[in-house]
């Protein structure tokens, strides 16, 4: 193979290999932290837990009576407003608990404690 059919094979790979170097690093998009939902029930009911976003309703999980879960929430979640509303859906119960607007960034650690009267059920955000 002559050098110049080498030149020519480098002059052609040389700059695809750069290309695809810099074009990984202008997605524009940093990834979102992940944001953590610690949810505890103290109820007697088991409750299905719900973030509320936009509009739509996010199922996070169940968690049994007397137990915490921890769940992640969708990097969606975050779609258009950092305000979020909380559900918990008590299974066996006409009463659930509806938070107020809560201001979560991505990357808090959100503390959601469901009390036996859920009336004074809360969501903390650190």
């Amino acid at each position: 193979m002559s050098a110049s059919w080498i030149r020519i094979g480098l002059l052609a790979i040389v700059p695809s290999v750069f290309g695809c170097a810099s074009s990984a690093g202008r997605s524009g998009e940093a990834p979102q932290a992940e944001t953590v939902v610690e949810v505890t029930n103290r109820n007697w009911s088991t409750i299905h837990a719900y973030v509320l976003s936009g509009g739509r309703r996010l199922s996070l999980g169940l968690v049994t009576t007397f137990r915490t879960e921890t769940f992640t929430l969708p990097p969606g979640s975050f779609s258009g407003s950092p305000r979020l509303r909380f559900l918990a859906v008590l299974i066996g119960s006409s009463r659930n608990y509806l938070s107020e607007d809560v201001l979560v960034e991505p990357g808090d650690f959100v503390e959601w404690v469901i009390e036996h009267d859920v009336a004074h059920s809360h969501v903390s955000v650190f």
